[in-house]
């Protein structure tokens, strides 16, 4: 029950009233989807995937997927991102002895693109970063887990797309001044540890304010 000042005047009217005088309106606005969890089940698969259903206590959902090198073979997760911001992407397998050491994992938004190979016989059951991109709302965010140049199973299992919160400044918008060297290390393992595409580093001789790095 909505009441109006008119002249005044206390005019007491009902919502359906105000809004047939396009005095008011009444709505909501849907929260943007922010983190996506998907299982093997959701993933687009092209190749000799078998499905392994059997109770497992390390697996996502009902089950997961292997297969071995050979003939190409895919899985592809994809997230239609609604809000712009930071997400990070995660991987859920079950590890044993004979999983591949250097599973691929491919991770596309817009231009840019990076591959991380994970050793998939450590970590099993949990999530595990795989890395972190910036994507503009409309973007997709594409991950696609690949059995090229493996050297043991692979796992397709959970995938997680997550926002990061916050106001997060990567070192890529940070003002920098001296001698730094920008490192990327697309398709190494131990790259799994930092946040983006890169990392800087600089020389901790000489002048200890010879380099700094702001982040605003």
């Amino acid at each position: 029950f909505l009441a109006l000042a008119v002249s005044g005047c206390l005019l007491a009217a009902t919502a359906a009233t105000v809004l047939a005088a396009g005095g008011l309106g009444l709505f909501s606005e849907e929260t943007p989807q922010t983190e996506f969890i998907f299982d093997d089940t959701e993933a687009v698969c092209t190749g000799d995937w078998t499905e392994e259903r059997a109770e497992n206590p390390e697996q996502h959902g009902e089950g997961f997927r292997y297969v071995y090198y050979g003939a190409p073979a895919t899985a592809v997760y994809t997230a239609e991102i609604e809000q712009e911001g930071w997400y990070e992407v995660s991987g859920w397998w079950t590890a044993l002895s004979n999983r591949a050491t250097n599973s691929l994992f491919i991770i596309t938004c817009g231009e840019e693109s990076h591959e991380v190979r994970v050793n998939q016989q450590e970590k099993g059951g949990q999530w595990n970063h795989l890395q972190t991109v910036y994507a503009e709302a409309g973007e997709t965010i594409t991950v696609t887990l690949s059995n090229s140049e493996i050297n043991g199973y692979i796992i397709a299992d959970g995938l997680r797309i997550a926002r990061e919160e916050g106001i997060i400044v990567d070192d890529d918008q940070a003002v920098l001044t001296g001698e730094w060297v920008r490192q990327a290390l697309d398709g190494a393992v131990d790259s799994l540890e930092r946040f983006g595409p890169c990392f800087r580093h600089a020389a901790g001789s000489g002048d200890p304010a010879s380099a700094t790095a702001a982040f605003q």
